[in-house]
Order: structure tokens, then sequence, then C-alpha cells
């Protein structure tokens, strides 16, 4: 009898101890709830995107962006690219500076979130490490090693070395300028064409290559028969409704898919340098060149076809050639920009051309000739409806929303 009484005490006792303390847990919940309505919210990208099937809110690039006013820039504190030293990769590989990866007439390939900068070419540098920049999380890291191996060669028999290999001896790159002809497709980044380190030499028209970020190595296209008239100055732009690498040489352009070249289009009128782009909403294909006609328009029909050339003779400024061209798909236009606080922006409903300059805000300084070749070292992030680019060792990345129209 005395052990049930004790037993009954004790299951009593607990049942008290049980509901008091649900009650406590009760009350601290709505008081959390209470103090939480009333703080700040917690950042969301400003296309409106959620953490589910989209960005995290709660990325670094996010609460950047919270209160970046249209027409504003900022680097968000970014540091600036982390260039190795001449120690990483003396001579004969250093050449005139690991800057030459940005300033040596390279662009630069973007997947959406990460920008990938590799390359340096003639004279300016021979390293082929690749540079990657992750946007959402706002920081730079160094995929693979620069190879070794450069290969001189005497072509005319004078006893002096006047060209090199196209690869240096581990199998990898002989670093070029990219210009335009990096991009990124199929997980990787392609590079095509180019003028490789040493010499003013071409890259050949065997080589096309593929970085996989994953595995940090390169792997040569070997077998692919290329395009003609020119493999220097390439120009890219991928469609993601096709799956098309559009590529354009100095006057044809292909459509480059899973290792396979078909030919879209040849040019009466030759183009050198210039910066191509895709509306994918609006099924275009835009490039900005060196031409007298300043920008030339095709529309991509739904068999990857390229239609009839459209040639529009817009008041773009001179240095559009080299500058970076990426498609806003929410405002569905295309804006230039060369490294400046200056934005150019054109309108494909009437190809309309505007210039936007934040003169008196915070923003990227005024570029001198070596800061003025951007190429596709600029681009378009949807998700938080900003852009995103890049063209100064000495600075970190720049963000800038375009205002609407």
């Amino acid at each position: 009898m005395c052990w049930d009484g004790d037993e009954r005490r004790r299951e009593a006792s607990l049942k008290t101890t049980t509901v008091l303390a649900l009650l406590i847990l009760v009350s601290v919940v709505a008081r959390d709830g209470v103090a939480a309505s009333g703080s700040a919210a917690a950042p969301i990208p400003a296309s409106g995107a959620t953490a589910v099937g989209g960005p995290s809110a709660t990325t670094p690039l996010a609460a950047c962006l919270h209160d970046l006013e249209p027409g504003a820039w900022t680097d968000c504190g970014t540091s600036p690219i982390p260039l190795l030293t001449e120690k990483d990769n003396p001579q004969p590989y250093w050449g005139f500076g690991s800057k030459g990866v940005l300033y040596a007439w390279n662009g630069a390939a973007f997947d959406g979130r990460t920008m990938y900068f590799m390359g340096g070419g003639h004279r300016a540098y021979g390293g082929n490490e690749v540079y990657a920049f992750d946007a959402h999380n706002l920081q730079w890291k160094v995929l693979n090693k620069p190879g070794r191996g450069l290969v001189r060669i005497d072509t005319d028999g004078d006893g002096k070395a006047d060209r090199c290999r196209t690869t240096y001896t581990d199998d990898t790159p002989n670093p070029r300028h990219t210009y335009d002809g990096i991009v990124w497709a199929e997980d990787k980044v392609f590079i095509f064409g180019g003028v490789i380190y040493c010499t003013a030499m071409h890259s050949g028209a065997e080589a096309i290559w593929a970085f996989d970020p994953v595995r940090g190595q390169y792997d040569q296209l070997r077998g692919v028969k290329p395009l003609p008239n020119s493999h220097v100055q390439i120009k890219t732009a991928f469609d993601p409704e096709t799956g098309c690498i559009f590529v354009l040489t100095r006057k044809d352009i292909g459509c480059f898919r899973s290792g396979t070249w078909t030919h879209r289009w040849r040019l009466k009128r030759g183009v050198w340098e210039a910066t191509m782009d895709v509306a994918p909403d609006r099924r275009l294909l835009v490039a900005v060149s060196d031409t007298r006609a300043g920008i030339q328009i095709w529309r991509i029909q739904d068999d990857g076809r390229l239609g009839p050339i459209v040639r529009q003779r817009l008041a773009i400024p001179k240095w559009a050639k080299q500058a970076g061209l990426a498609y806003d798909s929410k405002r569905r236009v295309f804006a230039l920009w060369r490294g400046g606080p200056e934005i150019v922006v054109i309108d494909p409903d009437d190809w309309s051309v505007e210039t936007h300059n934040n003169k008196d805000g915070k923003g990227p300084a005024v570029p001198d000739v070596f800061r003025s070749r951007v190429y596709s070292k600029w681009a378009y992030i949807a998700d938080y409806d900003v852009f995103m680019g890049y063209n100064d060792h000495r600075h970190g990345v720049w963000f800038y929303r375009l205002a609407d129209r």
C-alpha cells in the first residue's frame, strides 16, 4: 500500500512538471513570434525568387542587393581576383603578368552563378589557370594549377624560335587571347580560337578546348571539323532553347553542339572584333561589331537555323565592339558595358538606344584602354535582377541594377 501511494504521488508530480514545461514553451514561442513580426525581414532577391526553386534568400549576394536602387552600382565588398604571382608562375610563363587574364583581349564564361576567367595570350601571360567567382557567395577560387611545358619552334630555320606549340607538354592548352570566344555550355567552359602565348600565331583550327570545373581539367576536342576563315577573334553565344553555341568567325556562323558543327550563315562582309549574345525569349542572335552596320541581328528559327540578317545603324559608341553585351530577360533589352559607370541599353522593340550614366554615385572608374576590353566579362543574373561585370584586377566585382524604362 505504501509503495502504491508513493508511485501515484510521483506520477502526479511528473504530470504537473510536464504541463508547466509545455506552458513555458508556448509562452517563449509566442514571445519570439511577436518580436520577429516587428523586426527587419530577411533579404529576398529582387526578382522575388525564394530558396525553393531559386537562389537562397540568405545568400551574401541577396543581402548585399537588398537595398540596391535601380540605376545604382555596388561592389558588395568583394575582393580583387586572387591572381598568381611571378613566384607561382615564373618565366617563361610570366610575360607581362597574370593580370593579362583580364586585360589581354579576354572574355569570361558565365554559368548563371559562377563566372570563369582564363587566358593570357600573345606576350601577355602564359598561365592557363582558371579563376572562378561564385556570385551567390561572393567568393573567388582558383580551380587548377597552371600548365607546364612551353615548346618554342623555329619555323623559318634561322636558328631563332618564332612560334610556340598550341599545347604544353602536359597536354594543357597554351593560353590565348579569348576575345568573345569563351562560353559556358554542356556543364563546361568552351574556348574557341584565339591568339596563343609566346607568338602572334592563332591557336589553330584544331584548338577547341573544354574545361570541366568539377574535375579541374582541360580536354581538347580532337577530330572536330573546324569553321573556315578565321580562328582568332571568335564571337560566341549560347542558345538554351536549341543547345547551340553560335560561333561567329570572320565570315561564318556555325552551331556547335555535342562536338558537332552545323553551318548556319555566311556573311558577305567580314566581321573582325565584336561581341555577341542571344535573347532566348525573343529568338534573336545579336552581334555588335566593328563593321559599318554596327549591329547585326538574326532571327533564330525553331529548328536552330538563322533567318535573314537585319542590319541596324544605331547610335552606339565606337567602343561597343570591345564592350560586354548581355541580355536583360526581365526588361527584354540588351545592355552594353565597357568597364566604367556608363551603360548603353538597346531595346529590340524599336532598336532605340539609351545611355545610363551613374556619374554622381558609386561605381566603376572610367577605364583606360586596357580596361575597356570587356567582351563576355559582363552578364545578367536573372534570379537577382542584376548585372555583374568585372574588368579591373585592383578592385572587386561590380553589380548593377538597371532602371525600368
